[in-house]
């Protein structure tokens, strides 16, 4: 890796006065924006835009429009870019978005990584690893864009990004105790899922619970939004997947049933 390139986004104390007088520059809606969003010093600016878990990029800032977003990175670039220092990897990066399909490059916004600097701050400062299966709306065909775009660009910087394989958390009483599937769930869900009509099995592929980590994550877990999309769903459609998510729900409690009073005996 350039060695320069570690010197790529480092927070230096002395840009807070430099942030403050390109503030005054911006024009009146980019200030309410900063002002709204509660970004108005660089400390908060810098913390938002990378430290916090997700990584803020600008795409989904309320009253922002494409001009606004432009001038408050430009905002950022003139910061961190002084002299143009990371314009080859910038360029490069913005190339490799423009080739993804349109549901990558939806899910690439989705994860905060629409920028070469949130990317570059989450694989190279901060070495976090990928989880494609966490990512919403990501179906079966978009996965292996993801990652290949996610690692082979890691690897243009000189990073091994990494995925992380997932541990379904059963959100009951205990929810620090991970649910492993058995072989009777795995075969369950196989079954199921290949008995269900064409339509449904495409459904579920293209919001990723194609899997059974996926199914879990997008139809049975807590934080599943599938209850407030129910509408875009046809009665077939529902029908099936909310029998199969009975099926599997019941299959799942039974082990981890098990594994709680095992636990505990």
């Amino acid at each position: 890796m350039n060695k320069r390139r570690t010197e790529y986004l480092k927070f230096n104390k002395k840009d807070r006065e430099k942030f403050l007088n390109e503030v005054i520059k911006l024009s009146c809606r980019a200030r309410n924006i900063l002002e709204s969003e509660k970004i108005e010093s660089y400390d908060s600016f810098y913390y938002r835009l990378f430290v916090q878990s997700n990584p803020y990029d600008f795409t989904r800032t309320r009253n922002s429009g494409v001009k606004t977003r432009a001038e408050i990175i430009n905002l950022m670039r003139t910061i961190l870019n002084t002299g143009g220092k990371y314009n080859k990897e910038l360029e490069k990066y913005d190339a490799e978005m423009s080739k993804l399909s349109p549901r990558a490059r939806s899910a690439i916004i989705n994860m905060g990584l629409s920028l070469f600097e949130t990317f570059y701050y989450k694989y190279v400062i901060k070495k976090e690893t990928i989880m494609i299966a966490e990512v919403r709306n990501v179906g079966i065909k978009t996965r292996p864009e993801l990652y290949s775009f996610i690692t082979n660009f890691g690897n243009y910087l000189g990073v091994d990004v990494t995925e992380k394989k997932p541990k379904i958390l059963f959100n009951t009483k205990n929810p620090g105790i991970p649910f492993i599937p058995d072989t009777k769930t795995k075969k369950l869900f196989l079954k199921e899922f290949n008995s269900l009509s064409a339509s449904t099995r495409f459904k579920l592929c293209d919001m990723g619970a194609d899997s059974l980590y996926g199914f879990y994550l997008e139809i049975i877990s807590e934080k599943s939004q599938f209850n407030l999309v129910l509408n875009k769903y046809g009665e077939k459609n529902l029908l099936e997947i909310l029998r199969f998510r009975t099926l599997l729900s019941d299959s799942i409690k039974e082990i981890k049933n098990q594994e709680f009073n095992l636990i505990n005996s």
